[in-house]
């Protein structure tokens, strides 16, 4: 059996998601991002690069 990155995921599905998460990402803006995502002011300017969200300074 193998193991599946997202669980009830397919191998068909799993590629298609990352780039949907990404659209999510970009959509819900900087601020929201912030409010659900916990970790480090460096983590979030990270995941604000690699994502192209603008805001990687907000605080």
């Amino acid at each position: 059996m193998s193991a599946r990155p997202w669980p009830h995921s397919g191998e068909r599905e799993a590629p298609r998601l990352p780039p949907h998460v990404l659209r999510l990402v970009r959509r819900a803006g900087p601020a929201a991002v912030r409010r659900h995502r916990p970790g480090t002011d460096d983590g979030f300017a990270a995941l604000c690069r690699l994502t192209g969200l603008d805001g990687a300074s907000t605080p």
